[in-house]
């Protein structure tokens, strides 16, 4: 299951009275995390440093977190600054409880055991940014020009104002919100209101401001349960990484080597199980909503005109009712955002899979970061996860052949996407026109009734006007019945959007024939590039896909 990533920072010297109100604190904020992000591993990214960073991890660990310990240099190296014996066994003690060792200076190029401070706590900041979905920051609120100190990591994760926090400049960089507990570094009474959730500031202050969905606590709250939706889907249907390797990579790749990778495929599987379970419910929901409301419709078109008791109102009203119901229990169990991030997100392993296999380091999320999927969104902080788990593992498999045969296999089997032993350009083809020409037909036959109960009407003598009045009132109520049918089914393939898959995927088809070209004459040095450029590619369609949908919820038909 994809794990949420929570960073430390704070002051190494807390006053006595602040470290029993910040424990206490602490606790109640990641039990609200826990109760947000049921069935989600939460990740606890700590320096292990006296003060803020070790009284967090603590807590992490009692509240059963992961810990990870990032470290600003070597364990041998970072040892010489706790003054105490008594200090340094507390680290090792707290060491040895973390799942992962991170050496900052090492993942910035600076070597394993760099001894430049303050700069080793500047690069261990800005690490601690990159790898964060939200930051804890236990802090008196001063603002200081500290290289590495607390205010300055609150600062520029709130703002995305660090470096690899975006590669383009348009695009909008990683950030998140912070929840400020306030200590204090003397034994002085610390006056705090209780922990505050700060507002991400994306671009920092003067710059174009996200939208205020996206930058809301609440909405960031909502996001959270959505992921812990989709990791309790995915946990059920079980990870099987072999199923995921036949469809991704060639055979002679050797994927179990790498056990991210084999992580990876795992999540793909079940990935593409909730997706297609999400894909029928939506399907089935939007049915019974659209056959009720049929119902409804042909119950309120008969009352009166040929029928004069009030059992078709009764009808109608029940068949309305249960649509409702319907569509209330589909919104409150988010089917649509299940089923479109889903599949998002199995797509975005799909190219974070190739590119990793072809030696590539395009990083994913930025991809979704430019095209308007933030990092506070469900999808976003998924995706991020793919990204921080890679920057901190190196790949270790590898293939029979050069890079490009994985490249290869992936331009062939896009070029040939099947179905259900359909291919899906031809699937979704076939159905938009079927939907299209049953909507033509009901419009139609709705003519053609409307035609012949003009001509009974105009061709009718005086003496049968009764009998006439009858049947034109039964070929109306098949006419207006036809027309809603029409409109009914207009709406459904507009929700499906079965020609907009097509189209999709008739773009998708002329980029991998374009790559597949340039790949019989590239060499095996040009092969990642090719990877990464036809990555950012397919990952744009698929956020492009993800916001089309988005826009294409399950609404009642009124």
């Amino acid at each position: 299951m994809t794990p949420f990533f929570v960073g430390v920072t704070g002051h190494r010297v807390l006053g006595a009275n602040s470290i029993a109100q910040a424990r206490g604190d602490v606790q109640a904020q990641i039990r609200r995390l826990q109760g947000l992000l049921r069935a989600t591993p939460i990740v606890v990214l700590s320096a292990l440093a006296e003060g803020a960073d070790r009284l967090v991890a603590q807590v992490a660990l009692e509240c059963d977190c992961v810990l990870w310990a990032v470290l600003p240099t070597s364990v041998e190296n970072y040892l010489e600054d706790f003054e105490s014996e008594a200090s340094r066994e507390e680290f090792h003690r707290l060491l040895a409880k973390s799942a992962r060792t991170i050496n900052a200076s090492l993942l910035c190029g600076r070597g394993e055991d760099a001894r430049e401070r303050p700069q080793i706590y500047v690069d261990l900041a800005h690490q601690v940014c990159r790898m964060s979905h939200l930051v804890i920051a236990l802090w008196d609120g001063a603002c200081e020009e500290k290289p590495g100190g607390t205010s300055q990591v609150v600062r520029k994760f709130l703002t995305g104002e660090f470096p690899g926090a975006g590669e383009s400049v348009i695009g909008c960089p990683d950030f998140g919100p912070v929840i400020h507990i306030k200590v204090s570094r003397e034994d002085a009474r610390v006056d705090s209101t209780g922990p505050i959730w700060l507002t991400p500031r994306p671009g920092g202050p003067g710059r174009l401001a996200l939208p205020e969905q996206f930058t809301a606590i609440k909405d960031f709250e909502s996001s959270l349960t959505c992921l812990a939706a989709f990791n309790a889907r995915l946990g059920a249907q079980g990870l099987h990484p072999a199923q995921a390797a036949e469809q991704l990579l060639p055979v002679a790749y050797d994927w179990r080597a790498d056990g991210l990778l084999s992580q990876w495929l795992g999540w793909f599987s079940a990935a593409e199980k909730v997706n297609a379970r999400a894909a029928y419910e939506r399907l089935r929901n939007l049915c019974a909503v659209v056959l009720l409301f049929v119902v409804f419709t042909l119950a309120t078109l008969a009352y009166g005109g040929l029928v004069t008791r009030a059992w078709p109102l009764l009808v109608g009203i029940f068949a309305l009712g249960t649509a409702a119901a319907v569509y209330a229990w589909h919104r409150v169990h988010d089917i649509d955002e299940l089923w479109v991030g889903s599949r998002a997100f199995a797509e975005f392993l799909r190219v974070g899979i190739v590119l990793r296999t072809a030696g590539c380091e395009q990083r994913v999320h930025h991809v979704a970061s430019e095209e308007g999927v933030f990092s506070t969104d469900w999808v976003g902080i998924a995706v991020r996860a793919i990204d921080i788990l890679a920057s901190v593992q190196p790949a270790t498999g590898g293939a029979a052949s050069e890079p490009r045969s994985v490249i290869d296999f992936w331009c062939k089997q896009q070029q040939d996407y099947f179905f259900d032993g359909a291919n899906k350009i031809a699937h979704h083809a076939r159905l938009a026109r079927k939907y299209g020409l049953l909507s033509a037909a009901c419009i139609g036959f709705a003519l053609l009734v409307y035609l012949l109960t003009w001509l009974i009407d105009v061709g009718a003598s005086g003496a049968k006007r009764e009998q006439v009045a009858f049947v034109t009132a039964w070929s109306m109520y098949i006419y207006w019945g036809l027309l809603s049918l029409a409109a009914v089914v207009a709406s459904i393939s507009q929700i499906i959007g079965h020609a907009q898959h097509e189209l999709d995927y008739q773009f998708a088809l002329v980029k991998f024939r374009i790559a597949t070209r340039h790949l019989g004459v590239a060499s095996g040095l040009v092969a990642p590039q090719l990877a990464a450029q036809l990555g950012r590619a397919a990952l744009r369609e698929v956020v492009l896909w993800l916001k089309v949908h988005r826009a294409r919820p399950l609404r009642l038909p009124f």
